[in-house]
Formats: C-alpha cells, sequence, structure tokens
C-alpha cells in the first residue's frame, strides 16, 4: 500500500478468501513518517455500501504496525474488495490506501500422475 499524498511509509496486507469457509485478513504497515496514531484498516468493496472495519493496529517493537489482535476473520465474502485502507482512527485522515490485487495459486501437481 503506498502513503496517500505521496509521505513515507507503506505497508501491505494479504486477504485469504475460501469458498464455504471465513475469509480472513493480515495487514502490516510501515511506520508513517508524517502521521501518529491510533491507525484503523476499513476494507472498501465495489458497492456504495459502508466499508468493513478490519480493526484497529498496534504498534510493534520494530516499530511497524500490525492488526491488534492477528489475522482478522471475517464471515462476509472479502472476493469483491477493491481497497485496503489505513486512517489515522481520531480524524478518518487516509494515510495509506492500496487496491486489492487477486493472485489465484496456481493447482498443485498431482503426486502420482501416472508415471508410477
Amino acid at each position: 500500500m503506498p502513503a496517500a499524498g505521496g509521505h513515507g511509509g507503506g505497508g501491505a496486507g494479504v486477504i485469504v478468501v475460501k469458498p464455504r469457509a471465513d475469509d480472513l485478513i493480515t495487514v502490516k504497515i510501515d511506520r508513517h513518517a508524517t502521521a501518529t496514531g491510533p491507525f484503523h484498516v476499513l476494507l472498501e468493496g465495489t458497492s456504495s455500501a459502508k466499508p468493513i472495519d478490519a480493526g484497529a493496529l498496534v504498534r510493534t517493537q520494530n516499530g511497524d504496525y500490525v492488526l491488534a489482535n492477528g489475522p482478522q476473520f471475517f464471515a462476509q465474502d472479502l472476493s469483491r474488495l477493491t481497497a485496503v485502507v489505513v486512517v489515522v482512527a481520531r480524524s478518518g485522515r487516509t494515510i495509506l490506501r492500496g487496491p486489492v490485487r487477486p493472485y489465484t495459486a496456481p493447482t498443485p501437481a498431482n503426486p502420482n500422475n501416472g508415471t508410477g
């Protein structure tokens, strides 16, 4: 996730979407040069619906921020997310915003593919 307005800092998130199981997300951001926490993560979708609240970020010993309670699980389908947004909790000001880029893992090779 690049910093909003081209300021310092950045981050990454991983979203796992599974059919017939809760989806999950985890987020880690580098310390943002011009903002002080607390920070909050919002998940935006393709509809005009209210963003999903993914939770607060807490500072780690090395100065990065991670979701307060580790990976967050969601019963709702996260497959249509368009962006992960980090805001300053008190003001709602966006400090990081990143598009969701879907990735599909390749199907594992069959160990018994007829050769043995």
